[in-house]
């Protein structure tokens, strides 16, 4: 794996940019590597900060601030073709969107960073090599 390279998925980035009690351990993770993520990634970090408004954990202000902070990161962004996703999905059990990021994680040969237990024992099940259809 890409010593260089990691791919982030949004709850990494959340708990990162929201201050959450596992970002300093995201941070060691990230620290000086070049970061990548599917594009669908802004579109999760949109609603991760809107529903911690509605719920009442943060302003908008605050949630806008986040949003730049996370920006500021200049994760590298990666379109995944919805077939992809959908053949991703159905071989390894997990949403669309998570097989997103664990397609980005496998096409860069690069570790993936993420909060979410189902996505990370999927990474680690099959870090590398082609899916059993091809792809």
């Amino acid at each position: 794996m890409s010593g260089r390279t990691a791919v982030v998925d949004a709850s990494a980035i959340v708990a990162l940019v929201f201050d959450e009690p596992e970002a300093e351990s995201i941070a060691r993770r990230v620290t000086g590597r070049r970061l990548a993520a599917p594009e669908l990634l802004s579109a999760e970090l949109a609603n991760a900060a809107a529903v911690k408004v509605r719920r009442g954990a943060l302003d908008a202000t605050e949630a806008a601030d986040a949003l730049a902070d996370a920006d500021a990161l200049a994760i590298d962004l990666y379109r995944i073709p919805p077939r992809a996703a959908l053949v991703a999905a159905l071989e390894t059990g997990l949403t669309a969107y998570d097989a997103a990021y664990w397609l980005v994680a496998r096409a860069l040969s690069a570790e993936l960073v993420t909060l979410d237990r189902a996505l990370g024992r999927v990474a680690k099940a099959w870090p590398a090599g082609r899916l059993r259809n091809g792809n």
